[in-house]
Formats: C-alpha cells, sequence, structure tokens
C-alpha cells in the first residue's frame, strides 16, 4: 500500500511524501521496496524531462532519499550482525535452500508450473492488445513508463534466470528478480480501467458490462474460475473491437440499447455494485475471504482434538497429504510444535538446520504429500527419537503394528487422518 501511494505522489510530483512512504514501507519489506524504488524510478523519468528533475532536487528531496537509505540500513545491519560469527552457505547452497526446498515457484523459472506460464502469457498477451488499442488515450508519459516497466520486467526474467537458475550468485538470488512481478496486477487494473473506458466511450456497452464480470467477489476467489471468465470476455471484447474497427459496424444490440435507452447508465453501476456487495457477503459468510482460522469449526476437528489430547510441550509429526498447509495449521490451530514446517527462519545461520531436516523428513520436496505414509514402522520409530515426536498423523492405516498405537481416527476432506502415538 505504502508503494502504490508512493508512486501516486511521485507521479504528481510530490518527492518528499513519496520518499517517506517508500522508508515505511523499506521497514516492512526491504526486498519487495527495492523492486519498487526501481519502477519508481522508471515512473519518473518517463514522467519528467531533465530540466523539471533539475528543478525538484532541493533539501526535502534529498531528506527523503536519505530517509529510504536510513530504513534500508535499519533493517540491513541487525541482519549482518546476527550473521556474525556464523559460516555463511555459498551461492549453490543457499539457492538450493531457498529456491528449490523452499520457494520454487518463488526463483527457479524451470519449476514454475505450465498452468503459471498459460496464465502469465494470457495476461501479457491482454495486456499488449489493450495498450495497443488505448495507445492515442493514454498520456504519453504513462504510455513511456509501461513500455520501460515492460522492458524492466523482461530484464529482470533474464537476471532472474541467468543468475539465479544457470549461475547462481547470492546477492541477486537474495532481491528475488521474480518479486517484480507482484506489481503486475496494479499496472494491468490500470491499463483494464482505460480499456473499459474506451469500451464505453464507443457506445460498446455490452463490452463494457461483461468486463466487470471477472471482478465479482464471488469468482476472484478461485482463480481458475476468474482467469476462465476473463479470457471469455476479453474473446468478446476483442471482436467488439474487430467489428468496430474493420467493418465500421456499431454493436446494435438489444440489450445495449435496453441498458442505455431504458435502465439508464446510473441503473446499471447500481446493478454492479449490488452485485459487488451481495458477492462480498457472501464470500465473508463463509470466512472465505480472509481464511480466518476457527478451532470450534468441524473443518478443524483435528486440531481441536490434537490441542485438547497432547500436551502443551507436545510435537507432531504429518504427512503433508494430512491437510493443506498441515503443519502450519498444527501450529496456528492446534498451538503445537512440528519438527520442521515449510515457514521458514529468514535468518541464514538458521538455514542449513531447516533443510537439514525438511530433507529428513519430507525427502527435501516441496510437497512431498505421502512421503510420512510410505516410511516402515523402524523409519517412524527413528524419526519420532530424533525429533522428540510425540504423535504421527498419516492417512494410510498402519497394518499389524506392535510399536505404534492408533489413539483416534478423524475424517477430513474425504479421507481419515490415523493419529498414532508410540507404545512405550
Amino acid at each position: 500500500m505504502f508503494i502504490l501511494f508512493g508512486f501516486v505522489l511521485i507521479y504528481r510530483a510530490n518527492i518528499f511524501s513519496s520518499c517517506m512512504l517508500f522508508a515505511i514501507a523499506m521497514l516492512l519489506h526491504p526486498v519487495l521496496t527495492l523492486h519498487g524504488l526501481a519502477i519508481a524510478g522508471l515512473l519518473f523519468v518517463a514522467t519528467y524531462n531533465f530540466s523539471e528533475i533539475k528543478s525538484m532536487i532541493n533539501r526535502w528531496s534529498i531528506l527523503g532519499l536519505l530517509s529510504i537509505i536510513g530504513a534500508f540500513f535499519v533493517s540491513y545491519i541487525p541482519l549482518k550482525l546476527s550473521e556474525k560469527g556464523v559460516a555463511l552457505l555459498s551461492s549453490k547452497e543457499y539457492t538450493t535452500i531457498i529456491g528449490d526446498l523452499r520457494h520454487p515457484h518463488h526463483y527457479i523459472p524451470s519449476k514454475f508450473g505450465i498452468e503459471n506460464w498459460f496464465i502469465a502469457i494470457m495476461y501479457a498477451v491482454i495486456i499488449i492488445y489493450m495498450m495497443y488499442v488505448i495507445r492515442k488515450r493514454l498520456p504519453a508519459s504513462i504510455l513511456r513508463f509501461l513500455k520501460l516497466y515492460g522492458l524492466y520486467i523482461t530484464f529482470m526474467m533474464a537476471i532472474g534466470y541467468l543468475f539465479v537458475e544457470v549461475v547462481p550468485i547470492k546477492s541477486i538470488v537474495t532481491i528475488i528478480p521474480y518479486r517484480t512481478f507482484v506489481f503486475v496486477p496494479v499496472f494491468y487494473l490500470f491499463i483494464f480501467a482505460y480499456y473499459m473506458y474506451y469500451k464505453l466511450r464507443n457506445k460498446d456497452y455490452l463490452s463494457f458490462l461483461l468486463l466487470h464480470l471477472p471482478f465479482i467477489p464471488v469468482l476472484t476467489q478461485d482463480i481458475k474460475l476468474s482467469t476462465l471468465m476473463m479470457g471469455a470476455v476479453f474473446v468478446y471484447a476483442v471482436w467488439s473491437d474487430w467489428l468496430f474497427a474493420k467493418k465500421g459496424l456499431k454493436l446494435h444490440i438489444y440489450l445495449d440499447r435496453y441498458l442505455m435507452k431504458r435502465i439508464g447508465l446510473h441503473y446499471f453501476y447500481l446493478i454492479l455494485v449490488l452485485l459487488a456487495f451481495a458477492g462480498s457477503f457472501f464470500v465473508l459468510d463463509r470466512k472465505l475471504a480472509f481464511n480466518i482460522p476457527d478451532i470450534s469449526e468441524p473443518r478443524n476437528e483435528l486440531y481441536a482434538w490434537v490441542k485438547e489430547h497432547t500436551a502443551q510441550d507436545a510435537q507432531i509429526l504429518a504427512d503433508i497429504d494430512v491437510d493443506h498447509l498441515v503443519n502450519q495449521k498444527l501450529r496456528l490451530i492446534a498451538n503445537r510444535s512440528v519438527p520442521v514446517s515449510k515457514d521458514f527462519p529468514f535468518n541464514e545461520k538458521y538455514y542449513k538446520e531447516w533443510a537439514e531436516r525438511f530433507m529428513d523428513i519430507y525427502d527435501g520436496k516441496y510437497d512431498n504429500a505421502g512421503h510420512i505414509n510410505e516410511l516402515t514402522q523402524t523409519e517412524l520409530r527413528s524419526l519420532m527419537k530424533k525429533y522428540q515426536v510425540d504423535i504421527i498423523l498419516r492417512t494410510e492405516k498402519l497394518e499389524g503394528t506392535s510399536y505404534f498405537s492408533l489413539q483416534k481416527t478423524i475424517p477430513l476432506k474425504g479421507k481419515n487422518v490415523y493419529i498414532y502415538k508410540a507404545m512405550q
């Protein structure tokens, strides 16, 4: 939020206030803010000429820049002090742990799923098409900025591939080059809004109406459904553009005339607002919007049982197949510890221990569901002893065991979860 408002203030030539917002953002999320600052620089260069930039250099702008630098060192110095006297990882080890093991989809392009590539390419095509259609209506400075941002993204993709995956360089891996994609949705919405206004001015009211649909809150909860809806309505929008541009036709569709002559545009927006509010209440009623955990809910019966029937210092070992984010839920809902979780220590001196545990328990795979289920009873006993585990959660029942006692069987999302305790 601070970064986005910082962009706005730069465009309005309020450099000092923008810098102060970036300084706050730097304290909260330094890596994301570094990318934000690079993009802000592009916006600044695209918006102002040399004489205007020169006139903005004063004691207030310098003070603002110094505030950002100071905020960076407030985060950077404690980090470096915490690493003092610690044998730090090599670039290759660092990349393997933070990239391959922790978040492959943030760092390693070859680990991006086909679905992610498809969605990214689809939205890239949509953005390029919309920019082409509305290029004469966009302010020249914004058009220059969007082109520069496109080049910047291409550059960061190349840097990310070369110096994260091919020849890892620790400092490059740390800034997470692909984090620059976080800002793409913001500029996408900006271009999309201009495109919708273009549709309205061209009296293509049906396209204007349909282009609102992917943003109805009920649909935005499911990225696949939202993406399919976006693709479908955009195909219609492109087709109507072709009719206008190539055939010189106007879509004299009855619905278009009805919306404008019978209902009126203000009533049309009233309908959209009502749909949006109805969708929001629908989402909030199901606690989908914020995914607020509640241990008393039936879906959290497993975590309620663990909390009630284990000691406060008990340690739980769970197969990833048990539930989505099962280790995080054991920690946050059941308030019990686990040997290792996808949650990351964010301090390099603990990276190796985290990685060794992750390799030892889950064979080092990011989503290795079923691994604990496949372990022999001897291997399970070894892990329990090594990590002082009290309870094991599996989705496969142990047969003919004299080492473990079945404490409880709890159904969860279409499968049974078997809770075992080691026999004395």
